[in-house]
């Protein structure tokens, strides 16, 4: 097993190449290396931002300016982490505009972020439906029915996990002890 994670997972490697636009050298730099935050904060990405511009869009509509800069600031930093250059330089060019009351091009600044954010987004989602897909189900079909496979975040935590019983490292019981619930709830 390369990927040194659990039999149940089959065909899910915690270090793949992850897709453009998050396959930058520099994104897994900022993360000192670290693939599995670098994959964690994609899914994060994710979950949090595939709603972020209706969100922006219904706080414009509202008029509420200082909330849509924050989000719009929000956008710019974790695509900056990850770096998305387009879609940081988007969200950046809003964040601006707002913060200088300049909403004459906001239709044409949020046309430009929606375009650098949809690939951004479609590739953290599919991210996790592999993750998800990847794992197995249990071969015994009386197991089926109460079968919940992990998330890709778990997935993530359980490979940490693995690295520090590897190095036997104290913070091991810790690292177990977060993701407890989360391996028990699975019936």
């Amino acid at each position: 097993q390369p990927s040194g994670l659990s039999p149940q997972v089959s065909g899910f490697s915690p270090q793949p190449s992850l897709p453009p636009p998050f396959d930058s050298p520099a994104a897994l730099e900022r993360c000192k290396g670290n693939y599995a935050l670098l994959l964690k904060l994609v899914l994060v990405f994710g979950r949090e931002y595939a709603d972020a511009l209706p969100r922006l869009r219904g706080l414009l509509e509202d008029g509420q300016l200082v909330k849509a800069q924050r989000l719009a600031h929000s956008l710019k930093g974790v695509s900056a982490t990850l770096d998305v250059q387009e879609l940081t330089n988007a969200a950046t060019s809003v964040e601006r505009a707002l913060a200088g009351g300049r909403t004459d091009d906001l239709d044409d600044l949020l046309q430009a972020l929606e375009t650098a954010m949809t690939p951004a987004v479609e590739a953290a989602l599919n991210l996790r439906k592999q993750g998800e897909a990847c794992v197995s189900a249990p071969a015994n079909p009386a197991e089926s029915a109460t079968f919940r496979p992990l998330s890709p975040e778990t997935l993530v935590s359980l490979d940490a996990l693995r690295k520090l019983l590897q190095s036997n490292n104290i913070k091991a019981r810790k690292s177990f002890a977060e993701i407890r619930e989360e391996l028990l709830g699975r019936g």
